[in-house]
């Protein structure tokens, strides 16, 4: 079986005349497999300039089955302690960058079993 992940990277950097932002980058993986092997087991992004953020993950039926409000506490693909089932599960991912500016993901990602 030949799997391919593919993920969205957004970089970006606003500068004003009064303020200078450090760069802004957000790593989000559209796939991840919670089998304990240690690779891909959780989901969520990665990246820097990050200074609030706020993830939902939603089920088949839009049912809201994880939350969290820092982005180091990714999803582990359970609910109450038992792995979903493969599938697509629905995010929402809202963080806000250094600068102050807001940034809203939706998507898709799929857990593999």
């Amino acid at each position: 079986m030949l799997l391919v992940l593919q993920s969205l990277l957004i970089v970006s950097c606003k500068k004003t005349a009064n303020t200078t932002c450090a760069g802004y980058t957000f790593y989000i993986p559209d796939s991840f497999s919670p089998n304990g092997d240690g690779l891909n087991d959780t989901f969520g992004p990665k990246g820097e300039g990050t200074v609030n953020f706020e993830m939902w993950i939603y089920d088949a039926n839009n049912k809201l089955i994880y939350h969290t409000a820092s982005i180091t506490v990714p999803w582990d693909g359970s609910v109450n302690g038992t792995i979903c089932q493969q599938g697509a599960y629905i995010y929402i991912m809202n963080s806000t960058d250094e600068c102050g500016n807001n940034h809203t993901y939706t998507g898709t990602v799929y857990l593999i079993k």
